[in-house]
């Protein structure tokens, strides 16, 4: 049976370290999906052992011996929560068990998980995702050979609607990520090839193909995004890399490139990041890895002749530079959200609302030429 998982997208340099083992505290059970929140990172977990059973956890980045239980109740050793989502505004983490559990982060730990979907058909041979997206999780379920998509919200008011039907379904399928309120997933369109996808989750109508593999050999296992790149974890073999990247500025059809040809794993199930490194799961050795040196730093485009300053900040940021009419910003968080936009003026950009922390600030003139800055706020 093959897994399948979602992504991971990160801000990035060109050069990186080899991967290093973050924690080997998983050993023997199957590390599967991974969620940054704050300075956490929350671990499912597939299998059990003497001491750790099926569930999902969270340790500190910087201390991953300090290893606490965020849930274990009603979930059956040797199944495991798979897929974990984040609802950010109400700091509710989402799990496939089979059906869908949600565990209430503002509880004290550990938390006692409920039923949030009891639908024992979602399972690991029938889903192959959940998302969160502004109040809703989306997540796939086969049915009959049909792959189609169901949203429900987040609070329970109403039951899941049927979302959207994948055309002409082949065997496999993935969800990926929503970006700009378009859904991107993977479908596979025979033994090796397989496709990216995008649909406008406003009207779920049509797909537009963003790019194609041929004879790609692997299966898509998970997704993560940030600042218009996206990352995808794979099924290794001798001929095709662990992790890839897209970046979805480029003109359609896009590319995908090896993110480094030194990481070297079996299968990637989760992917995330916290400050400037990169964790990812493996399911042969049940390690979890990081890459160092400037994995997640910022892509610096320095086509806008532009200073940005003072960094780190606490009150505002201000953009000085013979280019500095006209311009629109985003700040972005780690997790790669973009947390408020506007158009610059002499007044500067606030940050004092902000917690402590790093931030990017992406900034686009009226002729297209763009500068991201990585920000302290202190």
């Amino acid at each position: 049976m093959k897994l399948k998982l979602l992504f991971t997208l990160l801000l990035f340099t060109t050069i990186l370290k080899a991967q290093e083992v973050f924690t080997d505290a998983f050993f023997v059970n199957v590390p599967f999906s991974l969620v940054t929140i704050e300075d956490e990172l929350f671990v499912s977990v597939f299998g059990n052992n003497d001491e750790r059973v099926a569930g999902v956890y969270k340790l500190p980045f910087d201390n991953p011996n300090v290893i606490e239980t965020v849930s274990e109740a009603s979930i059956t050793p040797g199944v495991g929560p798979l897929y974990l989502t984040h609802d950010l505004e109400l700091n509710f983490l989402f799990g496939l068990l089979p059906g869908v559990i949600k565990i209430d982060l503002n509880q004290g730990l550990p938390s006692t998980d409920q039923v949030f979907i009891d639908d024992t058909s979602l399972n690991l041979g029938t889903n192959n995702g959940i998302i969160y997206h502004e109040g809703f999780i989306y997540y796939s379920v086969r049915t009959s050979g049909v792959w189609m998509i169901y949203r429900a919200d987040t609070l329970g008011m109403s039951d899941p609607e049927l979302f959207f039907t994948v055309p002409e379904s082949d065997n496999s399928f993935v969800i990926a990520q929503i970006i700009n309120n378009e859904l991107y997933y993977f479908k596979y369109n025979n033994t090796i090839g397989v496709d990216l996808i995008k649909i406008d989750i406003t009207n779920p109508t049509s797909e537009t193909i963003v790019s194609t593999f041929d004879e790609f050999e692997s299966f898509v296992q998970s997704s993560y995004f940030v600042n218009n790149t996206l990352f995808v974890g794979l099924e290794a073999n001798s001929s095709n890399p662990s992790i890839i990247k897209f970046d979805l500025t480029q003109s359609l059809p896009l590319t995908a490139e090896p993110l480094e040809s030194s990481i070297s794993v079996s299968s990637v199930l989760g992917i995330t990041s916290y400050q400037d490194d990169l964790y990812f799961t493996d399911s042969f050795s049940y390690n979890i890895f990081r890459l160092e040196d400037g994995a997640l730093g910022a892509a610096e485009f320095e086509s806008l002749e532009l200073s940005v300053f003072p960094n780190p900040t606490s009150e505002r940021i201000f953009i000085q530079g013979q280019n500095n009419n006209l311009l629109d910003y985003q700040i972005i968080n780690i997790l790669g959200k973009v947390i408020n936009q506007g158009v610059y003026t002499s007044e500067g950009i606030d940050f004092s609302k902000f917690k402590t922390g790093i931030y990017f600030v992406k900034i686009d003139d009226a002729n297209g030429n763009t500068l991201t800055k990585k920000i302290v706020k202190n």
